[in-house]
């Protein structure tokens, strides 16, 4: 293996405890990492980038629903065919398929919202979980640790669980179909024979290379 990498292979976060420390003067360094282990360092700073990708996908989230409301309203009365097995059926609204549209996302977001509380976690309990290093501080290190990031303290560690993480991916694939039946509905609404709805193109970023 150290041959064909160029040297050893270990623990992922060492040469940077080393470099951090070879920063510092002698009095602060022997804090550096002080009752932590590697996967608290991991988990916690996963825990702040989910955090952040989650507020980015919040805010384009809640774009899309206001537009999507807007549309619902202005079009509440407007006629449209409904479908069954892609065949015409009775008259319905094009409101109606916005409403639609906006309840999905409502339900999709709240999904997002409600796995904040259990992915959203910091880490900070040592190397068995334990707090030993800390002592009887151990618990309010880390309950101060998740105050200063904004995350959420679960006492009992969660080194071995990813069950959070599991809700997480499931939400994030649901929210992602949530998006992609809007735009396969905006597909099928923009054919010749429907012509229900209709997007300027831009030749350079879409639509044929030869039609117009």
């Amino acid at each position: 293996m150290e041959q064909i990498f160029g040297g050893g292979t270990g623990n992922p976060f060492a040469l940077g405890l080393d470099a951090l420390r070879s920063a510092l003067d002698d009095d602060r360094r022997p804090w550096v990492h002080y009752g932590a282990t590697t996967q608290d360092i991991l988990d916690t700073a996963r825990g702040l980038q989910i955090r952040d990708s989650l507020d980015l996908i919040d805010d384009c989230a809640d774009k899309l629903l206001a537009r999507i409301r807007d549309l619902a309203s202005v079009h509440a009365k407007t006629l449209i065919v409904a479908r069954t097995n892609g065949q015409h059926a009775v008259p319905t609204t094009l409101g109606m398929r916005f409403a639609r549209w906006a309840a999905d996302l409502e339900r999709s977001r709240d999904r997002l919202t409600e796995t904040r509380q259990r992915c959203l976690l910091v880490q900070f309990s040592g190397a068995a979980g334990t707090y030993a290093s800390m002592g009887e501080h151990g618990t309010t290190v880390a309950m101060g640790v998740a105050k200063e990031l904004g995350l959420v303290c679960e006492l009992i560690a969660w080194h071995s669980s990813r069950d959070g993480l599991t809700e997480l991916a499931c939400n994030l694939a649901i929210h992602a179909q949530t998006l992609a039946k809007i735009a396969e509905d905006l597909y099928d609404m923009q054919r010749t024979d429907f012509q229900e709805a209709a997007e300027a193109l831009d030749p350079h970023l879409s639509g044929s290379s030869t039609m117009p």
